[in-house]
């Protein structure tokens, strides 16, 4: 984890945001010698990982189920 005084980040903001992007590591910014701000990459730089544990498996979806239904007239 990184950290950067707020000044600093405002003085090369491009500059920061493409370090964070690069390096994948969040940023803390200061602000009065306090944390302020926490910046992180969204961008996953290995596209392997790109649709990692997005897909659930429910069981049989396409058995019918053992419930009777009522339909009112």
């Amino acid at each position: 984890m990184n950290t950067v005084t707020l000044s600093k980040f405002y003085e090369k903001p491009q500059f920061y945001l493409d370090e964070i992007v690069k390096s994948n590591k969040e940023t803390i910014l200061i602000k009065n010698g306090k944390p302020y701000l926490k910046i992180l990459s969204v961008i996953d730089t290995n596209p392997k990982n790109l649709l990692k544990d997005s897909i659930i498996f429910e069981g049989d979806i396409i058995s019918p189920i053992e419930v009777d239904w009522e339909a009112n007239s």
